[in-house]
Formats: C-alpha cells, sequence, structure tokens
C-alpha cells in the first residue's frame, strides 16, 4: 500500500493555493456559518485572483493541516484535510 504524499505549501503553484484557499474558506463557512472569522477571511482573500497573490495566512493554515498539527481545533474536521493537495509525482522506490 502506498502512503500518500502531500505536497508543501511553497510547492504549490498560485493557481493550486488560490483553489485551496477558496475551498477553505468556503469550507469553514459551510462549518461555522455564524463565525466572524468568516468575514476575516473573505477582507484576506479580496483580490487574490486579480493580483495573482495569495496570503500567507493560509500557508499557515495548510502546513498545518499537512503535519498534523490541527487535532484539537476547529479545523480539525475531516473536510479540511480532504483540501491538501496529493503529490501525484512519481517518485523512486
Amino acid at each position: 500500500m502506498l502512503s500518500v504524499i502531500l505536497r508543501p505549501w511553497k510547492s504549490l503553484t498560485i493557481k493550486q493555493k488560490q483553489t485551496f484557499i477558496n475551498k477553505f474558506t468556503g469550507n469553514y463557512r459551510k462549518l461555522y456559518p455564524g463565525s466572524k472569522t468568516n468575514v476575516s477571511f473573505a477582507a484576506l482573500k479580496l483580490d487574490m485572483e486579480q493580483f495573482d497573490d495569495a496570503p500567507a495566512l493560509f500557508g499557515i493554515f495548510y502546513e498545518d493541516l499537512r503535519n498534523g498539527k490541527m487535532k484539537r481545533s476547529r479545523l480539525s474536521h475531516e473536510s479540511f484535510f480532504q483540501l491538501l493537495v496529493e503529490d501525484k509525482r512519481k517518485r523512486k522506490l
């Protein structure tokens, strides 16, 4: 059985980062609709496509999820882990 290797944030393209951010914020909004954090997330990602950018804060969330540091937080829901990008490049065994 092959283990899944997740790509680090720094290796993702801007498009992959923006996709993660959009899915992450949508998932957070769905799980916690009354949270004021949703307003902050919306402000952070505002115009990221226009400026071809990805706010670094989401890279911290991504890496913490990837490294298993979100065990006891709002981000411990399985749906957040499913947003991480699998490394599908061929690996030498």
